[in-house]
């Protein structure tokens, strides 16, 4: 499939926790929470599916993104077994033939590992390509993409410092969260972060063991196997790069080298709870963001945060990055859900809106090239 341009739908909606009462929403059975959760998402799909504004054309692929957190159970996160249903439990509806161009983010899952007197927390970005495979398809169609960065606001904890500075003491002294029913249970980051107190870290560019999915001997943020946790991904000739809020701020992406004949991305993704896409623009607190744009010339950038319950799309471009305008803001209805037995309150302080964009030029594929000169 050869796409020409893109048309960017975000699911905007809350999905912080409530530090006021100290407490997750959500179901205390995981899977319980996971499957209505899918339900509440699938609704919100279906409808994006049939608003009028949507471009039917093959030639233009849809982007639907969900923010940072839209799934995560009352316990702070799920038993790492249970993220691999997601996947599942969503191709029920995304697998259907009108979804045949689509590619669906579902912001992200949080699960977690228990290592005795720590916690091991993912923060994984689900990407799933919509409708069925072409006949002999070979190729990936789901990825799964780490966050390597946590943030003091990614959980519920006690603090006395409301700047969340202790949140970076050393050996991890302010990363004590409330999960699992405890309120002080010492966090770590995913195997393979570069974040302080990460088991192992699998630094880019750095030599590793060659394979037949890894031929250059050489950490990538490529994904190749779709489960490797790589930010840089390709699906029918687009190739994306995703960064999970933090990762965006801390320029995952933007510091990124490419190995030799790698692509080069063409639509940055952006699924956060309190960041938005970082130009060099002014903080509100004061001080500027970095410029965390990393695609080619003319590349699409792509945010929706729980946070501010906003979304946002933009154009880079050699100067200032142009907007994207939004076509079409509609609150999420309950009628797609009266057959779902949900009750979406329990999990989201509201069902959120839609916002629909106006469809963008795909700028052409490139690929990297070492200069040996």
């Amino acid at each position: 499939m050869i796409y020409n341009a893109i048309q960017f739908i975000g699911y905007e909606l809350d999905t912080l926790p409530d530090h006021g009462s100290g407490t997750y929403r959500g179901n205390m059975d995981a899977r319980k929470d996971l499957a209505k959760r899918c339900a509440i998402l699938k609704g919100a799909i279906e409808m994006a599916a049939s608003r009028p504004t949507i471009k039917r054309s093959s030639g233009i692929l849809k982007v639907f993104m969900a923010p940072e957190f839209f799934f995560r159970s009352s316990d702070g996160a799920y038993p790492i077994d249970v993220l691999s249903e997601i996947m599942d439990t969503m191709k029920q509806e995304t697998q259907k033939e009108k979804y045949t161009h689509w590619l669906f983010v579902y912001g992200t899952a949080v699960g977690a590992i228990d290592h005795g007197r720590e916690t091991e927390i993912l923060n994984c970005a689900l990407v799933q390509k919509g409708g069925q495979a072409p006949e002999g398809f070979r190729g990936v169609r789901e990825y799964v993409v780490y966050k390597e960065y946590m943030s003091p606001n990614d959980f519920i904890r006690e603090t006395k410092d409301p700047t969340g500075n202790d949140w970076y003491l050393p050996l991890g002294r302010g990363r004590n969260v409330t999960l699992g029913g405890q309120k002080k249970r010492p966090v770590i980051p995913t195997e393979g972060s570069r974040e302080m107190m990460s088991r192992k870290i699998n630094r880019p560019g750095a030599k590793t063991q060659s394979s037949s999915i890894n031929p250059t001997g050489k950490i990538s943020e490529v994904n190749r196997s779709g489960i490797g946790g790589g930010s840089i991904f390709t699906i029918d000739h687009v190739t994306f790069g995703l960064e999970t809020c933090l990762d965006h701020a801390r320029e995952r992406l933007a510091e990124y080298i490419p190995l030799e004949g790698e692509n080069l991305i063409q639509v940055q993704l952006i699924p956060s709870a309190g960041i938005p896409i970082c130009h060099g623009q002014k903080r509100p607190a004061g001080g500027n963001y970095p410029d965390s744009l990393a695609g080619v010339m003319h590349s699409l950038a792509f945010n929706v945060d729980g946070k501010r319950v906003h979304s946002e799309a933009l154009i880079r471009t050699g100067g200032a990055p142009r907007s994207i305008a939004s076509i079409e803001k509609i609150p999420v209805t309950l009628p797609f859900f009266t057959q779902m037995s949900v009750t979406p309150e329990v999990y989201f302080k509201s069902l959120g809106k839609l916002a629909i964009y106006k469809e963008a030029p795909l700028p052409p594929r490139q690929i990297w090239e070492d200069d040996d000169d």
